[in-house]
């Protein structure tokens, strides 16, 4: 890779995020970070492409998996919204657990999409 990248973070979700893990845990996921700043290939142990130009950065530590989504913007990467961990998504695919309102309005916005509300017409 000729130049490193420069990562930034849309909002502040992520930095609230990084924010409530334990050292040990933010350390893996900054170790990812810098992986993705200077190669041009990242395994797919860390780095995983989902769809639409969105991919997800997986550091596990723990016995849990943390998620951290992003883009490629001109090369560089900017983390769109808040990390999760594996055991959250899994009780929310399982019904143990509802999503509140603030995750999916966080989802929409990092992804620069708007919600419009109008009354049916009957």
């Amino acid at each position: 890779m000729k130049q490193e990248r420069t990562i930034s973070a849309y909002k502040n979700y992520f930095t609230d995020f990084i924010s409530s893990l334990k050292k040990e845990e933010a350390r893996k996921i900054y170790y990812i970070l810098d992986m993705l700043k200077v190669q041009e290939r990242v395994s797919s142990k860390f780095v995983k492409y989902l769809r639409e130009e969105l991919y997800e950065i997986r550091a596990e530590y723990g016995g849990n998996i943390f998620r951290v989504f992003f883009i490629f913007d001109d090369g560089n990467i900017v983390i769109l919204f808040n990390g999760t961990n594996k055991s959250y998504i899994s009780r929310i695919e399982k019904g143990i657990v509802d999503p509140g309102i603030s995750t999916f309005c966080r989802i929409i916005d990092a992804l620069g999409l708007k919600i419009e509300i109008v009354k049916p017409v009957l």
